[in-house]
């Protein structure tokens, strides 16, 4: 299940944080782990944030477009105007996903798609 879904056009600020383990699969060099993303600077509340740790978020360029990249929230930073930067490990079982484009309202780029909370 997904729980965000972020309105991320161009990628922007989205950063692909360094790999160090590798390893040869089947004779090609590939990351041991799935790369890790950071993206931000997101007005979200801090609590909120905390409570989706280890929860699914999916980053799209529109509303209504699916999503680009996606994968398990890390962690959070509290950055500049009470900001936050998500870290997350991405998973491709979540690029192309739909779910949030008939539940995203409104202007806000920020949706929140588990439980009671709404889009809007």
């Amino acid at each position: 299940m997904i729980a965000l879904a972020l309105l991320c056009r161009n990628a922007h600020k989205l950063t692909r944080m360094e790999t160090t383990d590798w390893e040869v699969i089947n004779g090609d060099l590939q990351e041991s782990t799935p790369p890790t993303w950071k993206t931000g600077l997101w007005a979200m509340n801090h609590n909120k944030a905390m409570a989706l740790i280890g929860e699914n978020l999916i980053l799209a360029e529109s509303k209504a477009d699916p999503s680009y990249i996606g994968g398990v929230i890390t962690g959070f930073t509290l950055v500049e105007d009470n900001r936050v930067e998500i870290t997350f490990e991405e998973n491709p079982e979540l690029t192309g996903r739909t779910e949030h484009t008939h539940l995203w309202r409104g202007s806000n780029p920020v949706c929140y798609l588990k439980g009671d909370l709404r889009c809007d």
